[in-house]
């Protein structure tokens, strides 16, 4: 059977993902094709497009670049120099986590697959990882465009101010998690960033035990990859080696935390009960369908977890029989 007609709604490795992508990839012209990840790595960028994507369709990238990710070489900065010189707007987002992959009408690709030659089994050590091919029905189109809300296109303008950045920095020696963009730069990322667009992959997918107690690692691996990511660190021996205060930066600057800390900014008492944030977490997500009722009360309380073990800016008590979370002012 063609690969192209089938595996749709199935898990698929992230080596097969790639196979299938570039089939669509080549037969397709004056199509919309969006390559968003966290982490971009040139070499895999070009596996992607040499000899696959036409010069007729319209291709977007969206990607995290937080200044770990290009110093650490998870991120590389040339992959603006190659989407300019093909065309294609360059769109970067601090909090973004999702991996997905729009192939015009034909099919999305979601999972844990970041576009990296590890993500996608280029290198014969690649990570195992999980896609999941979709329909490119209406729903799930928009969705992938949700993603884009609040991102900021790359001009020449901020890339040579970040790759001047990078070039007196990438010799420093830093704490992972603790390096921050300088006001100029943050000034010009920031003035474009909102905090709509929450999705389940942007949520916590474990209660954050385990970094405190091994033998929570076992058959978990997959869910705590996923929180480490979304927290910027790379392996668990690198979380493991900075400080509980870096863990807790980290924390804080997940977009669900800034989306929390915002929410809870418009309250008079700033507090969530834990029905309250679960209802308005509910309303904000993108996921289409969203999940149902007891996964949103598993998210919510992996997230109130997370924020007990490591962060000094909310206080979580128990009043009667509900939980309380409070934002330390």
């Amino acid at each position: 059977m063609n690969q192209t007609n089938s595996n749709f709604g199935e898990i698929i490795s992230g080596r097969v993902a790639l196979d299938i992508l570039k089939e669509e990839l080549s037969k397709l012209t004056d199509a919309d094709i969006v390559l968003a990840s966290a982490y971009t790595k040139l070499k895999a960028i070009k596996n992607f497009s040499e000899g696959y994507i036409h010069s007729s369709n319209n291709v977007r990238i969206l990607t995290r670049w937080k200044p770990d990710d290009l110093i650490s070489k998870a991120s590389d900065l040339e992959c603006f120099d190659y989407a300019k010189s093909n065309g294609w707007p360059f769109y970067i987002k601090p909090y973004f986590h999702a991996k997905a992959y729009l192939i015009g009408n034909k099919s999305i690709f979601i999972g844990s697959a970041n576009l990296t030659q590890s993500g996608f089994g280029i290198n014969t050590n690649g990570n195992e990882e999980g896609m999941v091919r979709i329909e490119s029905s209406l729903q799930n189109v928009n969705a992938i465009e949700k993603f884009f809300h609040g991102a900021m296109q790359v001009s020449d303008e901020l890339y040579l101010k970040i790759a001047d950045w990078i070039r007196l920095n990438q010799d420093r020696e830093y704490v992972e998690n603790l390096l921050e963009w300088p006001d100029k730069i943050s000034e010009m990322i920031n003035n474009s960033i909102n905090l709509t667009g929450i999705g389940c992959s942007d949520c916590f997918w474990t209660d954050g035990l385990w970094l405190q107690n091994s033998e929570q690692l076992e058959n978990n691996m997959v869910n705590i990859s996923h929180d480490l990511s979304l927290l910027g660190f790379q392996s668990l021996e690198r979380c493991k080696m900075v400080s509980k205060r870096s863990i807790e930066q980290a924390l804080n600057n997940t977009g669900l935390v800034r989306w929390l800390r915002a929410e809870m900014q418009k309250k008079v008492k700033k507090e969530f009960y834990f029905g309250e944030l679960t209802s308005a977490l509910h309303d904000v997500l993108i996921d289409d369908p969203k999940p149902y009722r007891q996964e949103m009360k598993k998210l919510v309380s992996n997230l109130l977890s997370w924020l007990s073990l490591y962060s000094n800016d909310f206080i979580l008590e128990r009043p009667n029989y509900s939980q309380k979370l409070t934002m330390i002012p």
